[in-house]
């Protein structure tokens, strides 16, 4: 009985304003990082990434198949959706290590947010909103943070 009425003060808590108030706590000054980053980029990857001719498993992806990997997943060869929803391309790119690089992975991330941004028309369910994926996006956008 106790363990019913603690789930239920919790679940009332996390829904009253009360709750909100308690997570605005104090802002984050500096975005720790990893020292040993244990994922280093591709550079043939990342060249290949520039040109936009990747290829994958004996497969050759075009850049218009990159950007469907970003916009849905689910329509694309799985290990390409997995290599650019999670964002390990960035790797790769970094690898190049040129304002190249850097340029393409703003438009590729530019995509992503475009085709992602609707909080009325995502679907939670969808391969990009996986926990496992998630995670290893923000991993990576933490762990390259300038």
């Amino acid at each position: 009985m106790f363990n019913t009425l603690k789930g239920i003060f919790w679940k009332n808590l996390r829904r009253s304003h009360v709750y909100g108030i308690s997570l605005l706590g104090r802002k984050i000054t500096r975005i720790p990082s990893l020292k040993n980053d244990p994922w280093q980029g591709n550079l043939a990857f990342g060249e290949t990434l520039l040109s936009g001719d990747l290829r994958l498993d004996s497969r050759r992806f075009a850049t218009n198949d990159l950007l469907l990997a970003l916009e849905k997943p689910q329509a694309i060869y799985e290990p390409l959706a997995a290599y650019m929803q999670s964002f390990m391309f960035l790797y790769d790119l970094n690898a190049t290590s040129g304002n190249a690089g850097r340029k393409r992975a703003r438009q590729l991330i530019e995509h992503w947010i475009r085709s992602h941004h609707s909080w009325a028309h995502k679907s939670w369910n969808s391969y990009a909103w996986q926990p496992g994926v998630v995670g290893l996006r923000l991993s990576v956008w933490l762990n390259l943070y300038d």
